[in-house]
């Protein structure tokens, strides 16, 4: 798959998709549900694992084609 390419067409969306979703998730209880420094410490952690994972998937998606 070239880089100009969609995403969705390619083999894979569904590993795409779902580390997208963590992290959505992952920003989502770094807004609303960090209570304290150690909160937001532990939910940006979890954020950058999340965009890792994204852009990993991304990755092997565009050398799948």
């Amino acid at each position: 798959m070239s880089n100009d390419a969609s995403w969705v067409d390619g083999d894979n969306v569904k590993p795409i998709s779902k580390a997208i979703g963590a992290a959505w998730s992952a920003m989502d209880r770094l807004y609303f549900h960090s209570h304290t420094d150690a909160d937001i410490l532990k939910h940006a952690d979890q954020i950058s694992r999340a965009l890792t994972r994204v852009r990993r998937e991304t990755r092997a998606n565009q050398h799948l084609t």
